[in-house]
């Protein structure tokens, strides 16, 4: 099962053919496409090289595709997606009923991982990743959180002014803890910066390494205080 264009391959991976993956393809080939062209405006691209996407059905089968690619630290149990080597691979669960709000989330969290190849390639480019900033833009311009309502969300409130930012990383263990909820506080601090700069000073922003790293819990005050 596959659908590609000059902008876009994706190949679903699996042990028999089925009508219900199939569909899949077809509805993320058409979102990618619908919502690329927005994104890459959001993120000041012209433009973007093709991408590959490696969807699965089998768990089996899509962690021994991506093993290889782990050596220095474990999968996350929490791993359902990932880049390596510039493509995207990902596990679908497919017995969410597809006029369920959860199966477009499912679609929304691979063209999370489609900004993360942006991120990497068009802002970070030779510089070391920085974590929060990479997924918070990522959850952001995927529209995979929705709107922000801050009762949703009690471990930023409680814990907010005690979180270095920079410290959270998936590769330590410390981004997705029982006290803490790294994609919660990146998709935050994230939304503040969009919200209160302009495309062009947001765009500067992120692309200025040492400049991002400085914005640690002075910034984190100011979101709480805004939402």
């Amino acid at each position: 099962m596959r659908e590609e264009n000059e902008y876009i391959e994706i190949e679903f991976h699996s042990i028999e053919e089925k009508k219900y993956n199939a569909i899949f393809v077809k509805k993320l080939y058409e979102k990618i496409n619908a919502e690329r062209k927005d994104i890459l405006y959001k993120l000041n691209i012209e433009n973007a090289r093709k991408v590959k996407i490696n969807l699965y059905d089998n768990k089996e089968m899509f962690l021994n595709d991506i093993a290889s690619f782990y050596n220095e630290y474990d999968i996350p149990d929490y791993c359902r997606g990932t880049i390596q080597k510039g493509e995207i691979f990902f596990l679908v669960n497919t017995k969410l009923d597809a006029n369920n709000f959860i199966y477009e989330l499912e679609l929304r969290k691979i063209v999370h991982e489609y900004i993360h190849i942006l991120y990497a390639e068009y802002i970070a480019n030779i510089n070391e990743r920085i974590t929060w900033l990479d997924e918070g833009i990522a959850l952001n311009l995927s529209k995979e959180k929705g709107k922000f309502i801050k009762e949703r969300f009690p471990i930023l409130k409680s814990n907010i002014k005690e979180i270095d930012l920079n410290e959270l990383k998936h590769e330590n263990g410390t981004f997705v803890t029982e006290n803490i909820n790294g994609y919660d506080v990146s998709f935050l601090t994230v939304k503040y910066l969009i919200e209160t700069l302009s495309r062009d000073d947001f765009n500067k922003i992120i692309r200025n390494h040492q400049e991002i790293i400085k914005i640690r819990k002075k910034h984190l005050d100011k979101c709480n205080e805004l939402f």
